[in-house]
């Protein structure tokens, strides 16, 4: 007998993960005088997305600043509550990517900003792990923590994180935490997304 050919049909699942800005570091809520970097996906150099943003609370100056001029990607050198608010990509035929909410906090000791809450800024793939940290600026505090989820008590752990194996729909939500003696994180949104079958990939192989 000759060669034959023979089709093996392969299909690949795309994880569908909407076009949110990406951020770096991976997370949503932020220490005042860190540094963040936001950046869009280009699916072409004659029509790039850019980074837009809307202000929580509106500058006390003219002058421009980090992520103020839309562009592919900015950088906040030292964030500060004034830099909270909604981030988003945009290009020039006005599509937008879904918007993500970036939280800045000014340190005070035993109050709000003291503690934050930490985890993926984009959306998580359904059927993989995620952790989740509550950061305590205050490092010699007690490690107990509260963790919650949409408004409800979800767990209290002996350490600092939260792991969530195998992420599915229903782990999708609002959540935050609180170290006993240190404070209380604000609430950020976990996104969860399932996976889609993508394209059909054709391979012929030669025995």
């Amino acid at each position: 007998m000759g060669n034959q050919s023979q089709e093996i049909f392969y299909y690949q699942v795309r994880f569908y993960i909407y076009n949110f800005p990406i951020i770096f570091p991976n997370k949503l809520q932020f220490f005042e005088y860190e540094s963040v970097s936001i950046r869009c996906s280009e699916d072409n150099d004659i029509n790039p997305w850019r980074v837009m943003r809307n202000l929580t609370k509106k500058s006390l100056t003219n002058a421009p600043e980090a992520c103020s001029i839309p562009a592919p990607s900015c950088t906040i050198g030292y964030t500060f509550e004034i830099h909270s608010g909604e981030y988003w990509c945009e290009n020039e035929e006005g599509k937008q990517s879904p918007r993500t909410y970036l939280q800045m906090y000014e340190y005070h000791f035993f109050s709000a900003g003291s503690v934050i809450l930490t985890f993926p800024a984009r959306p998580v793939n359904e059927g993989s792990d995620v952790t989740l940290h509550c950061i305590n600026k205050n490092i010699n505090q007690s490690k107990i923590t509260e963790f919650f989820k949409d408004g409800l008590h979800h767990i209290t752990n002996y350490e600092n994180f939260l792991t969530i194996e195998k992420v599915s729909k229903s782990d999708e939500g609002l959540y935050k935490c609180s170290i006993f003696g240190a404070g209380e994180s604000a609430e950020s949104w976990l996104a969860v997304v399932k996976p889609e079958k993508g394209e059909k990939i054709v391979t012929v192989c030669f025995f």
